[in-house]
């Protein structure tokens, strides 16, 4: 009696596919982390200069939206090199943000209006579980080999 075990994704585990991978996750992290530097300063901007009296939340959702464009065009082209046409993946995209904002702000909600820690202290520690999130949600959704990703 013969046992298969059975098989995990479509690809093969090569060292091959495992540097690719490994070289996609590291344009991640490399573009999360200028997104990331993106959203603080332009949360900075808002909260301490352009309007002090909104609420910290909001800002937060605000923030994390203008920093998405930097975000979508930067892993569009170079993390994923996507060949998909920029409305679908955009459309794909949008929907990964929405999830992710809501996340974001949900977790930035609890940690500061409900435990009452400093904003950007609530900021960094929420940018981990968010960045998880939307990298199995744009390698696996948006940016997918079927929808013409290198």
């Amino acid at each position: 009696m013969r046992v298969s075990l059975p098989v995990i994704g479509t690809h093969e585990l090569t060292s091959a596919w495992a540097w690719a991978e490994a070289k996609k996750l590291s344009r991640f992290i490399v573009v999360g982390g200028s997104s990331f530097l993106l959203f603080i300063s332009i949360y900075t901007l808002l909260s301490q200069f352009v309007w002090p009296s909104a609420s910290r939340t909001l800002l937060t959702f605000m923030s994390s939206a203008l920093s998405g464009v930097y975000n979508f065009f930067v892993h569009r082209f170079w993390t994923f090199r996507s060949r998909a046409l920029v409305g679908n993946a955009l459309a794909r995209y949008l929907m990964v943000v929405a999830i992710a904002t809501v996340e974001q702000t949900i977790f930035f909600y609890i940690g500061h209006e409900v435990l009452h820690l400093f904003d950007y202290l609530v900021q960094v520690l929420v940018a981990a579980p968010v960045a998880v999130t939307t990298y199995v949600l744009h390698r696996w959704f948006t940016f997918h080999p079927k929808h013409g990703v290198r």
